[in-house]
């Protein structure tokens, strides 16, 4: 689940995944693959030089995408691979 907070053209995006590690850091970027539609890209990387248990770990993330306050779709990837999300709108003014 992605909880969203939209006000005048600006999603403000936050929310948390599982990575593979504690080892592994999330980054996140936004790209737009179409017209009113955004791409959610996450990427996983391992810290080098660093010892950790092999249990899954949840990282928080948070971006913001400038965007029209209605009519666009997200949809997301996870180090290359399709992820469903759910992304939850709250409108301000």
């Amino acid at each position: 689940m992605i909880f969203s907070n939209v006000s005048q053209g600006q999603h403000h995006l936050k929310g948390a995944l599982m990575v593979p590690s504690q080892c592994h850091t999330l980054h996140v970027t936004i790209q737009e693959p179409s017209r009113f539609v955004y791409l959610v890209d996450f990427k996983t990387w391992v810290e080098p030089n660093r010892d950790c248990s092999k249990e899954s770990a949840v990282r928080q993330f948070e971006t913001v995408v400038f965007a029209p306050s209605v009519g666009v779709s997200f949809i997301a990837t996870l180090d290359g691979k399709p992820l469903n999300i759910q992304v939850l709108e709250e409108f301000t003014k």
